[in-house]
């Protein structure tokens, strides 16, 4: 059975972006990854492979920008702000996506 682009983004994509925010975290803001977990709203173990590159490694490059943007709307509490950018942060990972169910 085919997946949709739904799905498929919530596979490869969104993993590759809280990847990114769980490095961000850990690097820039000196957070423990059960404190990650629970703003990315994963389990620790989840956080532990993605600093580890277990569970996803970005093929390209995100906007550091924008994922200093998520990381700091979770940070506040923003969760409307943090879909925000995750909508822009997927957008500009794959473009070819169209989706109905983004934020602008």
């Amino acid at each position: 059975m085919a997946s949709t682009e739904y799905e498929r983004t919530l596979r490869e994509v969104m993993p590759v972006i809280k990847a990114s925010a769980a490095m961000m975290m850990t690097k820039d803001y000196g957070m423990k990854q059960q404190r990650i977990a629970k703003l990315l709203e994963v389990t620790q173990a989840a956080v532990s492979k993605y600093l580890n590159g277990e569970m996803a490694v970005p093929d390209r490059k995100l906007d550091a920008n924008m994922v200093k943007g998520f990381v700091d709307s979770l940070l506040h509490g923003d969760k409307i702000g943090a879909q925000r950018y995750k909508c822009m942060l997927c957008q500009t990972y794959d473009k070819q996506f169209e989706c109905n169910l983004m934020i602008k």
